[in-house]
Formats: C-alpha cells, sequence, structure tokens
C-alpha cells in the first residue's frame, strides 16, 4: 500500500470504466483528462477480463491517478487492488461474499466501497464496515438494458436511514445530476454521461457543482 492514500470522500464523482471503454485507444488520454481536473475517483471496473490484464490496467491507471492526487478504486477485484495500492476497492454481487471482503479489507486496512440496490443492502454495508455505497439504477441506463429504473425516489428513502455516503449510480448526467444531490446522495457514479462526453471537463464541473450547492451531500459529521 503507499504511504499516503487521497481521501475517497474529498471526491463526488467517481468515473467508472467498462470493458468498452478499457478497449478504446483513447481510453488513458480519456482518464489523463479525468484525472487533471481533480474533480473525480477513477473506478477501474472491468468485468470480463482476465485478472493480468485487469493488473495490467491497474498499474497503468495507478500512475496516472497517483500523479495526480486522485483516488483510484479497483471493482471486484480485492487481489488486484492490493497489488497496485489502489486507494479502495469497490464490491459488489459479483465479489465474495461481503461479509468475508470485509474481514479481509479491514485486516489489509483497505477502505471498501458496496453496490446495493435496496435499503437492506446498503444497511449490511454500513453494518461490515463499508466507506460508501452506490445506489442504483437511478435512471436507465445503457450499462443496464431492460432495467426498470428506481428512480430518486430510492435514493431519498435510502439517505433518510443511512450514514455512509450514498453515491448514486445508473444513468446519471450533468442533465440530472441535481435530481440526485436534492434528494440527499453525497455524489454519483458515471460511466457514459463522462468517458463519451463531447468535453469530459465540463461534464464533471456541471455534475461536481450539483452536489458542493446541495446541502444534503455534505461529509457526515459536518
Amino acid at each position: 500500500m503507499m504511504d499516503k492514500h487521497v481521501d475517497l470522500l474529498q471526491f463526488r464523482i467517481h468515473a467508472v470504466t467498462d470493458r468498452q471503454l478499457l478497449e478504446s485507444p483513447d481510453f488513458f488520454d480519456k482518464a489523463r483528462v479525468i484525472s487533471t481536473t481533480g474533480l473525480a475517483a477513477i473506478n477501474l471496473r472491468a468485468h470480463g477480463l482476465e485478472g493480468r490484464r485487469i493488473y495490467d490496467f491497474a498499474n497503468a491507471l495507478r500512475e496516472v491517478t497517483a500523479q495526480e492526487g486522485v483516488p483510484l478504486v479497483v471493482n471486484d477485484r480485492l487481489d488486484v487492488a492490493l497489488a497496485v495500492a489502489a486507494d479502495a476497492v469497490h464490491l459488489g454481487r459479483r465479489s465474495i461474499p461481503l461479509q468475508a471482503s470485509a474481514v479481509l479489507c479491514r485486516a489489509r486496512k483497505i477502505p471498501f466501497g458496496y453496490s446495493c440496490h435496496s435499503l437492506e443492502e446498503a444497511k449490511e454495508a454500513q453494518k461490515l464496515g463499508a466507506a460508501y455505497v452506490y445506489l442504483g439504477t437511478i435512471f436507465p441506463s445503457a450499462s443496464k438494458p431492460g432495467l426498470a429504473p428506481a428512480g430518486p425516489a430510492l435514493l431519498e428513502r435510502v439517505c433518510r436511514e443511512i450514514e455512509l455516503p450514498i453515491f448514486g449510480i445508473g444513468g446519471i448526467s450533468p442533465a440530472n445530476a441535481a435530481k440526485v444531490a436534492r434528494v440527499g446522495a453525497y455524489g454519483a457514479a458515471a460511466i457514459s454521461a463522462l468517458w463519451n462526453a463531447g468535453n469530459i471537463g465540463q461534464a464533471l464541473e456541471r455534475i461536481n457543482a450539483c452536489f458542493e450547492n446541495s446541502a444534503p451531500g455534505s461529509p457526515p459529521g459536518d
């Protein structure tokens, strides 16, 4: 692990990858743009890739994010997160059971987040020591075709009962991020709205402004 870790909660946006993005020739150019803004953590999500390729991507991204002082989160693979000294690991239903993962994360002193789809899952993640949670799917999303969105109402309900920072996920964009902020979300996680934006920096600034200007998004304890 690195001697100095970035504070995850300084960042209201998580720029999540997918396999298609990782295989595009301009991926690292876009990753550098995102990192240079200083507004978003990068969540390396690489479902379907073999462990060695995920490690290679993570190792290269670690150099980019460390240089700019933004967090690198590795999705699903605790082994890869530890190997590259990532700032956190993000877990979900594809990972080994949360209870077992939480024990491993505490032992190795690496923060973890968890993808939730209900209040019950969020409560369990909080109980087991998650640093934050993703909650969704909030709006229609190209990454989850055919899945009915829960809408901001789910976020509002969970935010009332959970003390953890909650990041809305699923179809969030500069056009609708304010709706997510208003119901109490701490931030947003997004894929296409960031990586495929015509102006990535502008998209990040617009989304970030929604949460900076929203009182419900203040860090717990402030």
